[in-house]
């Protein structure tokens, strides 16, 4: 009886996390013909950005480098190798797969909410060259990071679009979480996931000016769909008149999370393993909080509900243009 108790309870733990996360497509080029054409060999979903796999924008099957053995695919310059993913616009993905940047050469790519030639969105972009990489994510270098050269990378991104929220990590360590729809710059954008570019340039004058060889390796990628961890709940937000604080709590998820992030307005202000903070001294205004609870290899929940309060004081005024002032401090 024990052991049947004990099969049944496997068997509940496999189905669970194969619920959590379903492969939707993999590849590590292995099979592929050195030399040849990417695209032209794997057929849909890979293509290029004029649609014309086995042409000059078709990334080439490589044996130089491999983070799997023995292949990769190398974007030299002017290569625009794409992965369609087919406008999915509900849902939880991680997009997953390898990196390799040598000395003096740049690694770039994008991932699109919206693949349509010359009206494609930009939702992500990275820029990896001289030991650091440049990500646009909810805004033009959202954040800038050491990128090591001369060995292989786990680039990973997960996207909720039922939540909008994404994460992007390098050898699973988090660079940056913000907000989906938000796009690469930070304007405007679709709640969608639709294309992976893979793009061989050789020089740029921003985010930082620099002339380099193109060319880079990519290597084992594969596109899961994910199941979002248990999101945190009963947020509270009480504003304190005697210190003028606001106290945030919330009630922990089941499974104890890594650590949460609470937002305000918005905004990450605190990022750590306890269920509570103080905010303090906010200036007066009203103010929006919610919490999120990250689990290793599992990215954010989706948002707790939003609790307000508000910081009485500050003088209404009407049709002020401009304030100025001093002081010291």
């Amino acid at each position: 009886m024990k052991k049947i108790y004990l099969w049944l309870s496997m068997m509940l733990i496999f189905v669970c996390a194969g619920k959590a996360q379903t492969n939707l497509y993999s590849n590590n080029f292995d099979a592929l013909t050195v030399g040849g054409y990417a695209a032209s060999q794997l057929g849909t979903p890979w293509t290029t950005w004029s649609n014309a796999p086995g042409g000059s924008e078709d990334g080439i099957i490589s044996s130089t480098q491999s983070h799997s053995a023995s292949n990769s695919v190398e974007i030299a310059l002017n290569n625009d190798f794409v992965m369609n993913l087919n406008d999915k616009t509900t849902g939880r993905y991680k997009v997953e797969f390898y990196m390799y940047v040598a000395t003096g050469h740049i690694g770039y790519y994008n991932i699109l909410s919206d693949f349509n030639g010359s009206n494609s969105k930009w939702a992500f972009q990275i820029y990896a060259y001289d030991g650091n990489i440049y990500v646009d994510a909810g805004g033009a270098s959202a954040t800038i990071s050491i990128f090591t050269l001369n060995t292989w990378n786990k680039m990973d991104l997960i996207v909720d679009l039922d939540d909008d929220f994404a994460t992007f990590f390098i050898n699973d360590i988090e660079k940056i979480s913000y907000q989906w729809s938000k796009g690469a710059q930070g304007s405007d954008n679709s709640l969608k996931l639709d294309a992976i570019d893979f793009f061989g340039i050789d020089s740029l004058s921003t985010p930082t000016t620099t002339t380099s060889t193109s060319g880079y390796f990519i290597d084992d990628i594969s596109i899961d769909e994910l199941t979002a961890p248990v999101a945190p709940s009963n947020l509270v937000a009480t504003y304190s008149s005697t210190t003028g604080n606001i106290d945030v709590t919330w009630t922990a998820p089941t499974t104890a999370p890594d650590l949460y992030k609470l937002s305000r307005n918005g905004n990450v202000i605190y990022s750590g393993a306890s269920n509570s903070y103080t905010d303090v001294g906010p200036w007066p205004n009203n103010y929006g909080y919610a919490a999120r609870a990250f689990f290793t290899g599992q990215g954010y929940s989706h948002s707790s509900n939003v609790d307000s309060a508000k910081v009485p004081g500050g003088v209404t005024r009407d049709l002020v243009l401009m304030e100025g002032g001093t002081g010291t401090w």
